[in-house]
């Protein structure tokens, strides 16, 4: 058997999971036809929530198609919008709709506390290292960088690409630092009136 028979027999009892998928922020696209090209391509998507206003969104959006699940949760940069009421609107969503798979959308510490309880979990992956940008040398250039949206096209991503560790010249952005805290060996925690200092 060939090797692209072979693959064809694994892919066809095999499933994709998009694993991070905002199809519900979808604005310039038919999102119905989007979801069936998915499932027709045996796609299983999964959308997070990002703020405390739109987990009620995803919520009623995973309901609505099959193959579609959910996680519940906040952005680091949203936790000015988590209060008690979040907590409880979570709690109830994740009872009440079965098709919520996790809580996501956390701090990259919170998880990495997690892997180091259990020699079999796996994270702390970086997706996107560096910031996806157009960089522009002409001398009458508007801007050094662009993306989505700065050509004229009508159908993009806006600067959804935007969102690596580094600036597009190699720079550390602040989620950079973040990672280099979270990774760091030598960890302190505050353990009533004493401090811990763990050393990984």
């Amino acid at each position: 058997m060939s090797v692209f028979l072979l693959y064809n027999q694994i892919m066809k009892d095999t499933y994709i999971i998009n694993t991070h998928s905002h199809a519900n922020m979808l604005r310039q696209a038919n999102i119905d036809e989007a979801i069936k090209n998915a499932q027709n391509k045996k796609i299983i998507t999964i959308v997070p929530s990002s703020t405390a206003e739109d987990i009620f969104e995803v919520d009623k959006f995973i309901q609505k198609y099959d193959d579609v699940y959910g996680y519940v949760g906040v952005f680091p940069e949203e936790v000015k919008t988590f209060t008690d009421k979040t907590l409880s609107d979570m709690e109830n969503i994740i009872r009440t709709n079965k098709k919520i798979i996790g809580i996501g959308e956390i701090g990259l510490d919170y998880y990495w506390d997690k892997w180091y309880q259990k020699a079999s979990l796996l994270g702390g992956l970086i997706w996107e290292w560096r910031d996806h940008v157009v960089k522009h040398s002409e001398k009458d250039a508007k801007y050094l960088y662009t993306y989505g949206g700065d050509h004229g096209e009508k159908k993009h991503d806006s600067n959804f690409c935007v969102d690596g560790l580094m600036y597009p010249d190699g720079r550390p952005h602040t989620g950079a630092l973040c990672m280099k805290n979270v990774y760091s060996p030598v960890r302190t925690y505050k353990d009533n009136n004493s401090f811990v200092i763990c050393n990984r």
